[in-house]
């Protein structure tokens, strides 16, 4: 309070009463006459409007990599969904749409050249868990609470046949490709184990690749490219559980990991590193990590991420919370790049990326009451 006083004291100023006052009534005069000559019209106009404030900063809800867009920017394929459909995906020959009424799911299957419809399948919609997945042009639909079922859809013939897994074990509805065979996960009834099972939808043979110890349950599997890779057991936060490895046509095997994977959400493994999401379980989107051992990058955040072809693909929100941006990464760039972006934000969003057979494909859905309003794909990812 010092230097306040010192100000209010400096030039020895001396307070008049009488000068004030006609000094105040001379300001009100001249105000006065001003506003009268505006009126008139007599005062023209200002020449220079005054500048415009500046727009706020656009703020990035994702934090991550430096952003740019791409030096060869992909070549994406759009595809018009069936009318309905709240649900899509891409293969190399084929497409699917997936919508629901009241008491059943309809999954349509047309060709990706023609657009002809070739075969469309009904499963319950009676709440009960269900994934679908496209492999080397077959429909494989798995669907059920407590008695699992598992059928595959032959597009070209319409047959439909159901799988049956092994003796004493059934499926839990999860899907994902690995070369020739599809993995779910399973349960053993005696002993009660639970356990990841493989299948070959051509020839229909199962077989049990992996089971958990006694009392320890795999959370989910991860398909990356060329591998599937999954948690050994669903621990506390801060546990490490270890991951375990199949790739196409080989043995299980224990993931060395580069950085500590701990309660980590997801793990797939491209070109030396290791992508991967931290241990945030309060966060929806966590920040999406990469390693190679010797560097960490953070890539951005995300709900979910898929490797597909030669890069790490995402969507995230970059206003409010709704994600309108693809992202993706070439292993050991130091900047992501913008594969794709919303033009009109707070009405569409988009969706999780997929990546089937090598086709990578993303949904752009109505942010409320969700409805497809087109399928976006790129075949070289």
């Amino acid at each position: 309070m010092a230097g306040a006083g010192a100000a209010c004291h400096a030039g020895s100023v001396r307070w008049r009463p009488a000068r004030w006052r006609a000094a105040a009534g001379a300001l009100g005069a001249a105000v006065l006459v001003a506003a009268v000559l505006v009126l008139r019209g007599q005062v023209p106009p200002p020449t220079q409007p005054p500048p415009a404030a500046a727009p706020p900063p656009a703020v990035l809800a994702d934090p991550g990599l430096p952003v740019q867009d791409p030096l060869r920017a992909p070549r994406w394929r759009v595809f018009t969904p069936t009318p309905g459909a709240f649900d899509g995906v891409v293969g190399p020959q084929h497409v699917v749409y997936t919508r629901a009424d009241t008491d059943r799911l309809e999954l349509t299957v047309r060709n990706r050249d023609t657009g002809e419809q070739l075969v469309r399948h009904i499963v319950p919609n009676d709440d009960a868990p269900w994934s679908s997945l496209l492999h080397d042009g077959l429909l494989l639909v798995v669907y059920g609470r407590q008695d699992v079922r598992l059928v595959v859809v032959d597009p070209a013939t319409g047959e439909v046949r159901e799988l049956a897994a092994p003796d004493g074990y059934s499926f839990r509805p999860r899907l994902v490709d690995l070369g020739e065979e599809v993995l779910l996960l399973g349960w053993h009834r005696e002993p009660r184990q639970s356990c990841v099972l493989a299948v070959q939808p051509r020839t229909g043979t199962t077989r049990v690749a992996w089971c958990a110890e006694r009392g320890k349950v795999p959370a989910w599997l991860y398909d990356g490219v060329d591998e599937v890779v999954w948690p050994a057991s669903v621990g506390l936060p801060n546990s490490c559980p270890g991951w375990q490895r199949l790739r196409p046509g080989g043995e299980v095997e224990a993931v060395a990991p580069k950085a500590s994977p701990c309660g980590a959400r997801g793990l797939v493994e491209l070109e030396g590193w290791q992508v991967t999401q931290r241990a945030e379980p309060a966060l929806l989107a966590p920040m999406v990590v990469a390693t190679d051992g010797q560097r960490q990058l953070a890539l951005g955040t995300a709900g979910s991420f898929v490797a597909c072809g030669r890069h790490v693909y995402w969507a995230a929100a970059t206003r409010g919370i709704d994600p309108d941006t693809l992202y993706r990464w070439l292993p050991g760039a130091d900047y992501r790049e913008v594969a794709y972006r919303l033009e009109s934000i707070g009405r569409l969003m988009l969706a999780a990326p997929r990546c089937t057979d090598g086709v990578l494909s993303v949904a752009v859905a109505t942010t409320h009451d969700p409805r497809l309003v087109e399928l976006r794909s790129i075949s070289r990812p």
